[in-house]
């Protein structure tokens, strides 16, 4: 599991960066979510993949904890 902040920095991909600093990419992440929502993703590392940038993650299961009036919400 990778926790973080999604960012506006992927061009293929929408991405987030991780709280390690790393950058990951995810052609997953739904549209509701958005920069700067804080999100975990569970997943596994992709090798070759469109988004260009980053380690590109195969996500399956999303949590993006309740802050600033949002809901939690869970995506598997």
């Amino acid at each position: 599991a990778v926790s973080g902040v999604v960012t506006d920095d992927g061009v293929e991909c929408r991405a987030m960066r991780g709280d390690d600093g790393v950058l990951y990419a995810s052609p997953g992440l739904p549209g509701e979510i958005e920069a700067g929502d804080r999100i975990e993703v569970r997943g596994t590392e992709m090798g070759d993949s469109t988004c260009q940038q980053g380690v590109t993650l195969r996500t399956v299961r999303i949590v993006r904890p309740a802050r600033d009036g949002k809901p939690e919400r869970i995506w598997e």
